[in-house]
């Protein structure tokens, strides 16, 4: 199958990395192509220790928001190893070509591949003259006089901003995983929670509460999560914990996501249970109103 192919790392999604998805669609449609992203299973900064190593979503949370907000089905996924790392740039296109059936590539203007990053996107162009295929090279994108860039978005997460996160996303920062048991204590106290764990080398979000919106076999349900160790009861692992708004089901072992509207208050360590029974009703009611808004805006 010949593919349209937008080519990057794509960590966190943002409106610098829509602008190649659009361009990839755009060729795709133009050229009887189906559009893809073609990416690497770990970014290169990383694996040679260089800059932050968290990533704002997971490879799985990638592929979601990548079909869900963008309309990309196909995701392929280069082995960041040691073949790769090597390759010299001139077998960067022709190996597109024969592993992935590319016939049509699409990268922004800092876009570098290879063996010591040699290759750029005007090699990329050339390379795609001399082939016949198509080749397009994509502006950076800036808000507010600035590049959108991930390094920008992690800030704002870890200051938990995330409206302001979201304008440079344009969409909700997301986070999914598979629901693991807990204590069972928010069910005790009439407000049953799942618990997500945050993955290895993915930025936990300022630790605290948010209204957030969970997707559960494809319906969406209004909630609240705490970002955090839950010091009240004692917990250690970092992750969220949801409780969804007027959902009874069953959900241990089963993938959720959930998107984070905004912040309502830090995690704090309360004197008791009964402390945290009447915080945790405040939360509810500020995360329903603030939600209103939201829908209000969006839906």
């Amino acid at each position: 199958m010949p593919y349209a192919l937008a080519l990057g790392f794509f960590d966190g999604i943002h409106i610098g990395h829509a602008a190649l998805l659009r361009k990839a669609l755009e060729m795709a449609s133009q050229g009887g192509l189906t559009a893809a992203v073609c990416t690497l299973d770990r970014s290169p900064a990383s694996a040679f220790g260089r800059g932050d190593k968290r990533l704002i979503n997971s490879p799985d949370d990638r592929r979601y928001i990548l079909k869900r907000f963008f309309g990309i089905d196909e995701v392929f996924e280069l082995k960041f190893d040691l073949r790769m790392q090597t390759l010299a740039p001139q077998e960067f296109v022709p190996m597109l070509v024969s592993d992935f059936g590319a016939r049509g590539l699409v990268c922004g203007q800092s876009y570098t591949f290879g063996d010591g990053a040699r290759g750029n996107a005007e090699t990329l162009r050339n390379d795609c003259e001399r082939l016949g295929l198509d080749c397009a090279v994509v502006d950076e994108v800036r808000l507010d006089g600035e590049a959108v860039s991930s390094t920008r978005i992690r800030s704002l997460l870890e200051q938990g901003e995330t409206l302001a996160a979201q304008r440079l996303l344009g969409h909700p920062h997301i986070l999914g995983g598979v629901v693991e048991h807990g204590r069972a204590l928010g069910r005790t106290l009439g407000f049953p929670t799942a618990n997500l764990p945050i993955p290895d080398g993915v930025l936990a979000p300022r630790y605290g509460v948010y209204a957030v919106r969970a997707e559960v076999d494809g319906k969406r349900f209004d909630g609240i999560a705490n970002v955090g160790e839950k010091p009240t009861v004692g917990g250690a692992k970092v992750g969220a914990e949801v409780h969804i708004f007027d959902f009874s089901g069953d959900i241990y072992g089963k993938r959720i996501s959930i998107e984070f509207d905004r912040f309502i208050r830090p995690e704090r360590k309360f004197d008791d249970i009964s402390a945290l029974e009447v915080q945790v009703e405040r939360d509810k009611f500020v995360a329903k109103e603030a939600l209103k808004v939201t829908r209000r805006t969006t839906d």
